[in-house]
């Protein structure tokens, strides 16, 4: 976590601290360590004091090591303060200024006495193997157990510790320009802090010292979470250590998938029978204060804390908020409750209305991002779980990098460069083309880490469901610039789901694609910033069809309505024009379209909904749609009359939104939506794809990917072109598609 990858965007200003005067450190993997000088109670900035000393790494003694965030937090009163003051302290006898979340840290474990003992009673000859400080010893019970923070007595040093000091070997140890300061007064733990434990001025110190950071949490004997100096109040701790642990084991139970579309706020008569209705009732008043609590922070929003919290297991992580432990693995439940088991858009509005109890709310407001950020960590948790499972562990690797997009990192690079301890524990060393070096530019890292993907997965469309995210994009600082379109951009997210994702849940209108080619079988090669395969078009898009996901959002109804009635039946399997329609909405996604009377009521709820949002604003409804929509009922099970749209648009817009949500078409095709359009092509396939494709794209079949793509031919190098992603025609066989134009195949590069 180098001071380079802040918390969050507003913090990227933040400057790294004064340059200090490093040691250059020996050959071979070292590493600094830190110690918090106890030299006086009376503390203030000025008085503030660290020291640091060099090891090898295989030698280093036992320590810890922090994970914070250097940035300001999301929100609160104190946000300036925190985004523009700087504090000063001495770093071996050297003024140095750090940020205020850091100072805080350093300032609360000077005064819990949190890595110290007195030395007064210290026994050398004790191993080093017994922990030495009371107050960790009782923050690892808390991690593992749960318990109370320690007494006030052991916080400020009134308790006579009695425990053996660390052993400091002067063979091993090099301390960093000792001439300048005085020890530390009091035998002190080891920790290690990024800021100021790597020279950051020092490019080729710091490439090396961010290839092990992985090694370096890996061998910590406790990573420890700095959340800062807020504490949490009575009802998230009871949420967190009495009811999150009760409701996390009933809905983990859960195999079929019951609770997810159940609201978080728990009304449902299953959650007050087993939890009780006093519980709950208890969690929805505390679920602002605990929302609120976590969002402050932007540890989860921060990128190399992934890397940091997963190094070791779960019960050797310890959180800290101002004094309070709070155990991991609860706050790992919490997570995971958010994004596996609940839908939660529901609650927004009931969270906006619950009473400011704590003055640092007043500025926090509850929105979908807030949720997200809080989700994230049961999400990189299933791509280090996958590959377990799987002999394709490069997916799971383009699952975690797209993941981890969307964390904040301020540098470009570190994208792929905090990703690289967790996917060296799914796949082992890696070769050059990974390893760490921050005299290349995010352009290049991000184009080594391309070929890397291409050498090691088995298909292409793997690769190209993660790019497209270049079309009228402006990169910010330290981001990438300027790279090919089949080079996946780890640097800003990509809003839209992975259409290759129903590939493996063997569901859904893409689960019959065979495999077909594969790129271990030389389809693709890579010359320079070019990428050579082999395909044919398939078709011409002649239409793109934007369909809002949101409610009230205007579309092109009469594309929708004439499209839906023209004569004929869908021309690729016969199927009827709005079924066609809505199963291609739904590609990728875990539902398989059936015959049933109820999804054919949910269709028709579907499609009244939609064309009333097409024709709120028209004056004559009547002239649109009532004489196509008279009489289907019978004909059309799946369209609505013009009664029933004439019904919705009548509805205020509460009442349009709940029945919108409680609709299962709208559920399942609202996230396939998002950056994403209908696109018709001149043969007439109807073609799921990026809402950056327009009328003039062509629809590709590649040898070696599953899915068919979509390019735009290159206005800079004719010829060659450009991809957009990989998209679901509806109706395409792939084999049969590929057999049909065998003799049609060529070879194109992709710029």
């Amino acid at each position: 976590m180098p001071p380079t990858s802040l918390g969050r965007k507003q913090a990227e200003s933040i400057q790294a601290p004064p340059r200090l005067s490093y040691d250059t450190l020996p050959k071979g993997p070292h590493i600094r360590l830190l110690q918090i000088a106890q030299a006086s109670k009376n503390l203030t900035s000025e008085t503030l004091s660290v020291h640091l000393t060099a090891f090898p790494l295989d030698k280093a003694p036992r320590f810890w090591a922090l994970s914070y965030t250097w940035g300001p937090p999301r929100y609160g009163a104190d946000y300036e303060h925190y985004k523009t003051d700087r504090k000063t302290i001495k770093c071996n006898g050297v003024p140095a200024e750090i940020g205020q979340n850091l100072h805080d840290f350093l300032t609360q474990a000077h005064r819990l006495r949190l890595f110290v003992h007195q030395n007064s009673a210290a026994d050398s000859n004790v191993p080093d193997s017994e922990e030495p400080f009371l107050y960790l010893s009782r923050l690892k019970e808390f991690a593992k157990k749960g318990g109370e923070t320690p007494d006030d007595d052991d916080r400020d040093g009134g308790a006579d510790l009695n425990l053996p000091p660390l052993a400091l070997s002067p063979t091993t140890a090099t301390s960093q320009n000792s001439s300048n300061m005085e020890p530390p007064q009091g035998r002190t733990a080891y920790l290690w802090i990024d800021a100021l434990c790597i020279d950051q001025e020092n490019t080729h110190e710091k490439s090396l010292q961010v290839g092990f950071m992985d090694v370096i949490y890996g061998r910590a004997e406790r990573v420890l979470i700095w959340l800062g100096p807020r504490e949490p109040n009575e009802d998230v701790l009871w949420a967190l250590e009495e009811f999150v642990p009760s409701l996390y084991r009933m809905v983990s139970q859960d195999t079929q998938g019951a609770y997810k579309k159940k609201s978080l706020s728990l009304t449902d008569h299953v959650f007050t029978r087993s939890l009780g209705e006093e519980s709950c009732e208890r969690w929805r008043m505390s679920l602002f204060a605990l929302i609120s609590f976590f969002s402050r922070s932007c540890w989860f929003s921060r990128g190399w804390v992934a890397q940091e919290a997963f190094a070791l297991p779960v019960d050797s992580v310890a959180v800290l908020a101002g004094a309070k432990p709070i155990r991991f693995e609860q706050v790992l439940q919490l997570t995971s409750i958010f994004d596996h088991y609940f839908s939660f858009s529901d609650i927004l509005p009931m969270l906006a209305r619950q009473k400011h109890k704590d003055p640092e709310d007043e500025t926090f407001w509850p929105d979908s991002g807030t949720m997200s950020n809080l989700r994230r960590f049961p999400l990189i948790q299933y791509h280090l779980a996958r590959h377990a499972s799987t002999d394709r562990p490069w997916e799971a690797i383009l699952g975690l990098l797209d993941k981890m997009s969307a964390l904040q990192f301020a540098d470009g690079r570190d994208h792929v460069y905090g990703c690289l301890g967790l996917i060296k524990s799914m796949v082992g060393p890696l070769d050059g083309l990974m390893v760490p070096d921050y005299r290349l530019t995010a352009r290049e890292v991000l184009m080594n880490t391309a070929e890397m993907i291409i050498r090691n997965i088995p298909e292409l469309d793997v690769l190209f469901s993660f790019v497209g995210r270049h079309d009228g994009y402006q990169p910010t600082s330290g981001k990438a610039s300027d790279i090919p379109s089949w080079v996946p951009d780890f640097t800003r997210p990509k809003r839209e789901n992975t259409l290759y994702r129903s590939l493996k849940l063997n569901t859904g209108p893409c689960s019959t694609a065979p495999r077909v080619g594969s790129n271990r079988d030389q389809t693709a090669e890579l010359r320079g910033d070019t990428l050579f395969v082999k395909g044919a078009r398939l078709d011409v898009v002649s239409d793109s069809i934007h369909i809002g996901p949101t409610a009230r959002r205007r579309m092109r109804g009469d594309w929708l309505l004439g499209y839906m009635f023209r004569s004929g039946c869908y021309p690729f399997g016969g199927q009827a024009r709005e079924r066609a329609l809505l199963e291609t909405l739904a590609a990728g996604s875990e539902f398989e379209a059936s015959k049933s009377l109820s999804v054919a009521e949910s269709a028709r709820d579907w499609f009244a909904l939609t064309l009333s949002t097409c024709y709120l604003e028209e004056d004559d409804v009547e002239e649109h749609f009532s004489s196509k929509l008279k009489n289907v009922r019978e004909s059309r099970p799946w369209l609505p009359t013009s009664d029933m749209v004439t019904k919705m648009m009548g509805l205020d817009d509460a009442v349009f939104l709940g029945v919108r949500n409680r609709n299962d078409w709208h559920q399942l095709t609202k996230t396939n939506l998002v950056g994403r359009a209908i696109l018709e092509t001149d043969d007439g396939y109807l073609v799921l794809g990026p809402r950056a494709a327009k009328s003039g794209d062509e629809i590709w079949v590649v040898k070696g990917s599953r899915l068919p793509v979509i390019l735009r031919k290159s206005k800079k190098r004719k010829g060659y072109y450009s991809i957009l992603g990989v998209v679901y025609v509806h109706g395409l066989v792939l084999h049969d598609a590929m057999n049909g134009l065998g003799d049609r195949m060529k070879r194109i590069g992709l710029v």
